[in-house]
């Protein structure tokens, strides 16, 4: 992280994280600030990001896998719901 930058809010450690990159299919940490992905790699390598205020989680029984959230539903096609 430069030292313009601003810390981590959130970093999930311990964990599996699945990236999708064919040159480093898993990692072990990630972190975010104002809800995009800062830091992706070892529990050492996300904590040079984070600072006392980073919320830490322990992910050590979570798996963190890429994915879109689409909430939306198209009444017409739906049963009930």
């Amino acid at each position: 992280m430069s030292s313009s930058s601003t810390a981590a809010d959130v970093a999930v450690l311990s964990t599996t994280v699945r990236t999708l990159d064919p040159d480093r299919p898993e990692a072990d940490a990630v972190a975010f600030c104002d809800g995009v992905i800062v830091a992706v790699g070892s529990e050492a390598e996300v904590r040079e990001v984070c600072d006392s205020s980073t919320e830490l989680i322990d992910g050590s029984d979570m798996a963190v896998v890429p994915g879109i959230v689409d909430g939306h539903i198209h009444p017409f096609s739906t049963d009930h719901v």
